[in-house]
């Protein structure tokens, strides 16, 4: 399943919990209007984060709730990368 929408269109925690539900596996990228993040995600559980900004693991994850715009891509891909997220 890839998926794309919107911030504008659907909230960051209900795309979480789409994640966690269908236990998806795959890349997450989340593209601001001057920033962007990587989130990846195993069996719907988050196990890797950055951005742009130069965060990572749990300080990148949590600084998407504040953005209020962005665009989303999720691709499944197998293979989750080395995790940042305890």
């Amino acid at each position: 399943m890839s998926l794309i929408g919107s911030l504008d269109e659907v909230k960051f925690v209900e795309v979480l919990r789409l994640m966690a539900a269908g236990k998806k596996t795959g890349v997450l990228t989340v593209t601001g209007a001057t920033h962007e993040a990587v989130l990846r995600f195993q069996r719907g559980a988050l196990v890797h984060a950055a951005t742009g900004r130069r965060l990572q693991g749990e300080s990148a994850g949590f600084d998407r709730f504040g953005w209020k715009q962005g665009q989303l891509t999720f691709v499944p891909e197998e293979g989750a990368g080395l995790p940042n997220v305890n």
